[in-house]
């Protein structure tokens, strides 16, 4: 992640704190977001909030048995009015085609 969403300070005003959104993002062999759509959000300011940030981030491309390729992931953040925690799981059914291939990515990945 290289630009942190701002929390939706309507929200915040009205005792609102925390929220989430999740994301299905394609990223290409080349590392470039390509597409996303939002799944659900706890709030839609929230959820918007989080993707004018999508593309704005760095991403790696995934790699199988040496090759890169195009990959889609869901992607998860959690927003609090005092910033942001980005987690990153990938769908079931990429985890299905690629078992025992995934990689957990830590803080600041």
């Amino acid at each position: 992640m290289t630009e942190q969403p701002v929390f939706p300070p309507g929200l915040a005003a009205r005792g609102v704190t925390r929220g989430s959104a999740s994301f299905l993002i394609l990223v290409s062999r080349e590392g470039e977001l390509t597409d996303y759509v939002m799944l659900d959000a706890s709030h839609l300011d929230v959820g918007q909030a989080i993707a004018r940030t999508l593309p704005e981030w760095e991403y790696r491309p995934t790699i199988i048995d040496g090759e890169t390729v195009n990959a889609a992931s869901r992607v998860t953040v959690n927003l609090r009015s005092s910033g942001s925690v980005a987690m990153l799981s990938v769908s079931d059914d990429v985890q299905n085609l690629f078992p025992g291939r995934t990689k957990l990515v830590g803080e600041g990945q």
